[in-house]
């Protein structure tokens, strides 16, 4: 529903939906650029790209678009052009032996995928059951802080808990979502963490 609104604020040229996209999913994209890219800056470059990109063609999303997925293909995109001029002119980037080979298998990795049957909603669906599955505080406190977006401290004022007990939590959930997420934990903690 949200992304309905702001799809139709983008498509009447509104600025603030921009901003508004901005703030909803650069963390995600740039943790996402920065797991395959390495090097932050060169990351965030590629996400400010990105959502440059998605504002030239606001016109033409169709107002079912899941904007956060539309933005993770266009990343993931502009990522494989900058590892495949790594891979094809080593004078791109200096780079150590090992760097070098971690950037080719990044390439490999993202190239390999077919992000087209991979789609975010699938992700969700699989996130939303490990969740339900968490221990009912567990559970309710990772919702309060990722899907509320409020802090460590106002969790705990609201539960009247010690913000320890919150981080544990959290620390928790965490790890017992990359456990079952595994296969897809890198695109999994782009699109959850803040």
């Amino acid at each position: 529903m949200k992304d309905l609104h702001l799809i139709a604020a983008l498509k009447t040229d509104k600025e603030d939906a921009l901003r508004d996209i901005f703030h909803l999913h650069f963390n995600k994209l740039h943790s996402f650029a920065t797991e395959f890219i390495i090097d932050r800056e060169i990351a965030r470059e590629i996400v400010h790209d990105s959502i440059l990109r998605f504002w030239q063609h606001r016109h033409h999303l169709n107002d079912e678009t899941n904007i956060r997925a539309y933005l993770l293909k266009i990343v993931r995109n502009l990522c494989l052009n900058y590892l495949k001029k790594v891979k094809d002119d080593p004078l791109v980037i200096k780079t150590e032996d090992e760097i070098k080979r971690e950037l080719d298998l990044n390439y490999e990795v993202l190239s390999d995928v077919n992000w087209d049957s991979v789609l975010v909603n699938e992700f969700e669906d699989v996130l939303k059951q490990i969740i339900n599955s968490l221990p009912e505080k567990c559970r309710r406190i990772f919702e309060l802080s990722r899907y509320e977006n409020l802090s460590n401290l106002e969790i705990s004022q609201n539960l009247n808990i010690s913000i320890k007990t919150v981080e544990g939590h959290i620390t928790e959930a965490l790890k017992i979502l990359r456990h079952k997420l595994s296969k897809y934990l890198t695109i999994l903690l782009c699109l959850l963490l803040p």
